[in-house]
């Protein structure tokens, strides 16, 4: 499974040396190093927005923040703002106002999206006379905004920050400036990271539905991702629930390599039930898949005591740990339908709950 990983961020020195020369006063340079370090840390979408309309205000200071999001492709918008003081009828009038705005007028007509001030445009009293700011930088107590899109031709991302007062520093712009690189970068990791948890998501899916157990291991075959049922199962086979890799299957990768890896699938035989152990190469990683089985034996042996196929197999799987709703998955039948089994089955044999049930399928299990 690939790493989400950060491209183009300057390391210390090179971000020092240049918001020096860009004129940010060194002071300020530790705020913003903290900030860009930030920007690294694995987010999916909606946790960056709200990380940075959190985080801006601490560079720059200002009453409130919004992060607007506009996808060119689909037309999606998202917008994110702290405090969240507006409401749906409030950004209806700033849609229907928008073209007043002289930012955007401004980045509309020219292109350019470094941060620009509305008092770089107009007067307080200019200002005060819009429509816009009577009908919504009013009710936000907003008398100046400064705002700023970031440069990437796939997407369109408007950051404003709100001041009870007019003006913003020739030094609060170049430090929005400098982080605008940055929060391009973090906004494609973000997008990248959601498209891999959803991809997990998937293979979740479909990986439980044949009730197997899924590991993703990173390039250095670490656990990056240890789905619930591969807790389960590794707590069966091996010492206890995965923290790393268990010793047998580190041993059985080592076996031929890393790099080229082991064809054959790592076999454990345990009386009638089994564990087989796929791996799968992917770019970056590996994903490890853990099925168990079970010989026809067990299954025999109950329909020796008159159970019928299907209600040994369901209640082979509810003897194995899973709910009703597991069960009818895994079987393609509804829960009633299990729950009727379940009775039955439970009438055959004489037993009176999953406790005694796990119990006498264990020990036909044993013989």
């Amino acid at each position: 499974m690939p790493l989400v990983r950060l491209g183009g961020i300057l390391s210390s020195t090179q971000v020092l040396e240049c918001e020096v020369s860009a004129g940010v006063a060194r002071t300020d340079l530790e705020g913003l190093l903290h900030a860009i370090q930030s920007l690294t840390q694995h987010r999916d979408l909606d946790s960056l927005r709200h990380h940075i309309v959190e985080m801006l205000p601490a560079l720059v200071p200002s009453n409130g923040v919004a992060w607007n999001e506009v996808d060119l492709e689909s037309a999606r918008v998202e917008a994110v703002m702290e405090p969240d003081l507006v409401s749906e009828p409030l950004a209806e009038i700033f849609r229907a106002h928008v073209g007043e705005h002289p930012v955007i007028s401004h980045f509309t007509a020219t292109g350019d999206g470094r941060p620009y001030a509305i008092s770089d445009f107009l007067s307080a009293r200019q200002f005060r006379a819009t429509a816009i700011y009577q009908q919504f930088y009013r009710h936000l107590g907003a008398e100046d905004q400064i705002s700023f899109i970031l440069p990437d031709p796939r997407f369109v991302v408007g950051i404003a920050l709100n001041r009870c007062s007019r003006g913003f520093t020739e030094q609060e712009r170049q430090i929005l400036n400098a982080l605008r690189p940055h929060l391009v970068q973090a906004y494609r990791n973000a997008e990248d990271f959601s498209r891999l948890q959803h991809s997990i998501a998937g293979m979740e899916v479909l990986v439980e539905q044949r009730r197997e157990g899924l590991v993703v291991l990173d390039r250095r075959g670490f656990v990056e991702h240890c789905t619930p049922r591969a807790q389960e199962i590794c707590a069966r086979w091996f010492s206890g629930p995965i923290s790393g890799l268990p010793p047998e299957v580190l041993a059985w990768l080592d076996s031929a390599g890393w790099v080229s890896g082991p064809t054959v699938p790592l076999l454990i035989d345990r009386h009638d039930r089994h564990l087989m152990v796929r791996r799968v190469p992917v770019p970056e990683g590996e994903v490890l898949l853990f099925s168990e089985s079970r010989d026809e034996r067990t299954i025999s042996l109950l329909q020796r005591l008159g159970l019928s196929r299907r209600e040994a197999e369901v209640l082979l799987l509810l003897a194995d740990g899973q709910t009703t709703a597991r069960t009818a998955a895994v079987l393609g039948i509804s829960p009633r339908t299990v729950d009727k089994h379940v009775q039955h089955g439970y009438s055959k044999l004489g037993v009176e709950n999953r406790v005694s049930l796990t119990n006498l399928v264990r020990q036909l299990e044993r013989e």
